[in-house]
Order: structure tokens, then C-alpha cells, then sequence
């Protein structure tokens, strides 16, 4: 799940444990969030675009 630093969600899929992915961030310069969540793990990274 992708949001932004207000919690808004804008990208959200559900992926194969393994498999690469890949998503474009919007357009927008800013701080985004992805969620990373596995079964009882999660794990949140802040993504910067300039």
C-alpha cells in the first residue's frame, strides 16, 4: 500500500511473496509511505521524491 504523509491511501494491490514489482509514485514531489505487510510482519518505508 502507498500512501501520503496525511495516511491518504493511493496505491494499494496485493503481490506474490518473491515476485519483483514495480509502481510509479504520482507526479507530486513529496514524502510517500509504502506498507509492506506479510502475514504477522509489517514494515513501513519512506519513500522521498524530488
Amino acid at each position: 500500500m502507498l500512501t501520503d504523509l496525511q495516511g491518504r491511501i493511493l496505491f494499494k494491490d496485493e503481490l506474490e511473496a518473491g515476485n519483483d514489482y514495480q509502481f510509479q509514485l504520482p507526479a507530486q514531489k513529496g514524502i510517500y509511505l509504502i506498507h509492506l505487510i506479510q502475514e504477522d510482519q509489517q514494515q513501513s518505508l519512506r519513500l522521498i521524491k524530488e
